[in-house]
């Protein structure tokens, strides 16, 4: 868990728009969100991501990072993230 010292939701967007899809936030930890560890690759994108949306950046694009990063699941209470499969 990850706290953001801000609505976790800004981020996770924020994210999203540098291909960079993170975990979702829960109700009782409004400025968490999970991350979880991924390939060399897309933590290396991560970081410069995470970097960028923490010092309010507007540039965006990260088409490097594995398909896993690309389809995402959407669930019931809106929240989305990567399809994990094997």
């Amino acid at each position: 868990m990850l706290d953001t010292k801000r609505p976790a939701k800004e981020v996770i967007d924020a994210m999203a728009a540098r291909n960079v899809f993170i975990g979702r936030i829960w109700p009782v930890w409004p400025t968490y969100t999970r991350i979880t560890v991924g390939t060399q690759q897309e933590m290396e994108a991560f970081q410069a991501a995470f970097d960028a949306v923490m010092k309010g950046s507007t540039t965006t694009g990260y088409s490097a990072l594995s398909p896993l990063f690309r389809t995402r699941r959407s669930y019931p209470d809106g929240q989305s993230w990567p399809n994990v499969s094997s």
